[in-house]
This record gives structure tokens, sequence and C-alpha cells, in this order.
């Protein structure tokens, strides 16, 4: 398993008895990457891309999903993937298998010839 989040400390807050105090961690910040990132990201362009970048969208919530984005890092979990995997089938006939999501983002998945061809 990969954490979403890593919060870098000094020290790891103790209560008396030597054990983590889990309620005085901080909370993760959720700031959005830095502009200068966003910028050099492409927009998806091909009708695949496109199409990928839709399913994206709807399944997770987002406005804007660029060349660069993982599934999972724009908030994608497991069971979200296997419907991005079934919905890319349904729209686009590809097979994509579901742990692509992991460490690809949308511009490898949607380029030519990285996906098998549905086959009944």
């Amino acid at each position: 398993m990969v954490p979403q989040h890593l919060v870098p400390l000094d020290a790891l807050p103790l209560l008396p008895n030597g054990k983590l105090d889990r309620a005085a961690l901080p909370a993760p910040q959720t700031a959005a990457p830095a502009a200068h990132t966003r910028q050099a990201a492409r927009l998806p362009s091909t009708p695949q891309e496109q199409q990928i970048a839709a399913i994206w969208r709807e399944l997770l919530g987002v406005e804007r999903v660029q060349l660069t984005d993982n599934f999972f890092d724009l908030g994608g979990h497991s069971l979200l993937a296997m419907r991005a995997v079934i919905a890319i089938e349904q729209q686009l006939g590809w097979r994509i298998a579901p742990r692509r999501l992991i460490f690809e983002s949308l511009g490898q998945l949607a380029r030519p010839g990285a996906a098998e061809p549905h086959t009944v």
C-alpha cells in the first residue's frame, strides 16, 4: 500500500506512556499542485484521450483532467477504478488492466496500441 499523503514532521507526538498521540498528528494539506506544474501538462486532444478524461471527470467529480494526471492521484480508489475499466471497455472497446490505473497517466493509457482490443 502506498500512502496518499506524506507530512514531514520533526518529531512524532507522543503520549506520556510513549505511544503515538494520533490526535495530535497534523492533518495533511490538500493544496493544489503548483501552478507551473499544472500549466506544463497538456490537455487531452485525441478522441481516445478526451473519452477517457470524460469518464474520469464523471467518476471522480473533477473539473479538469490532464494527460499527466493519474486516476488515483485525482482521488480514485479501487471500486471507482473498476467502474473506469468497465466504462473504457464499453465506450472504446479497450481492455485495460485495473492495475494500470495505479501506475500510468491518462496519456499513457490512451496511447495507441496501449490497450488490448476487445474480443468476444
